[in-house]
């Protein structure tokens, strides 16, 4: 219990957007997004892989879903990967740390997630940010792979 106090405090003292729906523009939109079978290539692996996007993209190698969808979609997926990337979509932060969670929910204990830069960026205060999610996920942050130094992975 005293750890999750010291977390919600650090949060409240370093990370104050996640927390009051303030996002502010960080300029990130110079960070271009891939396609989502360039995501998929990069990820290399296939079989139960659940992907939240807002591109409108499909793919016949994973389970595409958007915001609307994903309430619906399976649970239990191996992987996961969170490619949003629209600016409309960081809007509400509440409702996107929502879907986010809601997303994490559907993987199962052992299950990779994959959160590329062009997604992460949005985020309030970025790859920090994002850390932050994961821990207060439960996530266990993976080193980097060799060459994928703008995937973040977490894992469950």
């Amino acid at each position: 219990m005293k750890d999750d106090l010291d977390f919600l405090h650090l949060v409240e003292m370093k990370y104050p957007q996640l927390l009051f729906n303030e996002l502010k523009s960080t300029g990130s939109s110079l960070v271009k997004r891939s396609t989502l079978k360039k995501m998929l290539d990069e990820i290399g692996m296939e079989g139960c892989l659940l992907v939240l996007s807002d591109s409108g993209e499909e793919s016949d190698r994973a389970t595409v879903v958007d915001g609307q969808q994903l309430a619906t979609a399976y649970d239990s997926y191996e992987l996961g990967l969170l490619d949003i990337s629209h600016q409309q979509s960081f809007a509400d932060v509440e409702s996107l740390l929502q879907q986010i969670f809601l997303f994490l929910s559907k993987l199962r204990e052992g299950a990779h997630v994959y959160v590329p830069e062009s997604t992460y960026c949005h985020i309030p205060y970025g790859m920090d940010g994002m850390e932050v999610i994961f821990h207060a996920a439960g996530l266990t942050i993976e080193a980097p792979r060799p060459n994928d130094s703008n995937m973040m992975i977490a894992s469950k």
